[in-house]
């Protein structure tokens, strides 16, 4: 649970200015490119539509058969859930190539981390254990608390990449954290203690499993949570336009 900071001014009259700069951070020159905005906005309305079907397919699965609907989510939505994993590696290419533009507070590496590298971690476990755990009922909510944020982050990069800017969206955008980040916290550490025994009892032995690693990440992120949150609250009313005077989270 990465997060990535910018200093703001403190000052009471800040607000609009302060918001401008935040959404404007890592304007690239490559990206007024007419070619690069179009590839952009493909990028981010295909993920839209990947994670509005994942989003239709936990709902309506909760609404017909409840809480059992989870034991069928992997077998069900498995196959998006990778192509769409493998589809946002692209952003790894976005960043190097210039895409992103420069940011004057966060190295690229860690944005590469933010953006990628996080859920990219996960889907080792996922990738190691996912036969052994296909009918598991932590799928549901892992991919729900992802969904969450994705479903409306994607669609606002997309509108971004066109120069679009909608009021409501954007207050979406950055409202789901609030939501979704606790959400995500726990979501992710159940289905890794789901995961614990299957890893462990994988070729390598208890010692050399890679579940040790996965709980590392684990508790990296619960150690971090509390000051992420609080900058990502930040965040929020900076581009929602309230007033702030601390860090806050691109």
């Amino acid at each position: 649970m990465e997060t990535c900071t910018l200093s703001l001014p403190q000052s009471k009259d800040f607000t609009s200015q302060a918001a401008c700069q935040a959404r404007q951070t890592w304007t690239s020159p490559r990206r007024n490119s007419g070619l690069v905005s179009l590839w952009l906005t493909l990028y981010n309305l295909l993920n839209s539509a990947g994670w509005l079907y994942v989003s239709w397919h936990l709902i309506y699965g909760v609404c017909t058969q409840g809480l059992l609907s989870f034991r069928n989510t992997w077998p069900a939505l498995g196959g998006t859930t990778w192509r769409l994993q493998l589809l946002v590696v692209l952003d790894v290419a976005h960043a190097a190539l210039g895409l992103w533009g420069d940011h004057p507070t966060i190295p690229l590496h860690r944005r590469v981390w933010c953006k990628v590298g996080h859920r990219t971690e996960l889907f080792i476990t996922i990738w190691l254990v996912e036969d052994q755990m296909l009918s598991h009922w932590s799928w549901g909510p892992l991919l729900a608390s992802w969904a969450l944020a994705d479903v409306f982050r994607f669609p606002f990069y997309a509108l971004s990449s066109m120069g679009v800017r909608v009021s409501w969206l954007t207050r979406l955008r950055y409202s789901t954290c609030i939501i979704q980040w606790p959400f995500n916290l726990l979501a992710e550490a159940n289905f890794i203690a789901s995961a614990f025994v299957p890893l462990r009892g994988l070729a390598g032995g208890p010692l050399l499993s890679y579940a040790w690693v996965a709980i590392a990440f684990q508790l990296r992120n619960a150690w971090a949570f509390y000051a992420s949150y609080s900058k990502l609250l930040a965040a929020r009313r900076v581009h929602t336009g309230q007033p702030s005077s601390k860090n806050v989270t691109d």
